[in-house]
């Protein structure tokens, strides 16, 4: 994943959190498009907003799953 996230930066993204039991590094993978990537902040936002149906109104909500990008975890 180094290598590859070195050999396409603008397309791809590691994000360390931390360090398993042994040691190692433990990170997750974000693969998108260049305008995606560089509005990867926005998109988590809007994420969060859909995860909790209590604090997000419904036309805001079909506003955000209209205009967001496909998101796999």
């Amino acid at each position: 994943f180094e290598a590859l996230a070195a050999a396409a930066p603008s397309r791809m993204k590691l994000v360390d959190y931390g360090k398993s039991w042994e040691d190692r590094k433990l990170f997750y993978v974000v693969i998108a498009s260049e305008s995606n990537l560089k509005k990867l902040d926005q998109i988590k936002a809007g994420q969060q907003k859909l995860a909790d149906a209590r604090k997000t109104p419904a036309s805001e909500a079909k506003s955000i799953a209209a205009s967001a990008p496909v998101v796999l975890s």
